[in-house]
């Protein structure tokens, strides 16, 4: 959801904000997964790579864009 100003900058969320909630959401779960005695490794493993990356090449485009 997208609220412009005058200038045409957003106010609210950005698309990139709304990805690194995402990201982080997973980035919980996977923790969650991994400190969890029951659960399968595998699945916190695969998360926190998942998360981790989406962080990373957010803020790499974001950065990228911003120069």
């Amino acid at each position: 959801m997208n609220l412009l100003t005058e200038s045409g900058r957003e106010m609210f969320l950005s698309a990139s904000t709304v990805i690194l909630l995402n990201a982080v959401v997973f980035f919980l779960l996977g923790l969650e997964s991994l400190l969890d005695l029951e659960a399968d490794r595998k699945v916190g493993y695969f998360f926190l790579s998942i998360s981790l990356a989406v962080i990373i090449t957010t803020f790499g485009v974001v950065w990228w864009g911003s120069s």
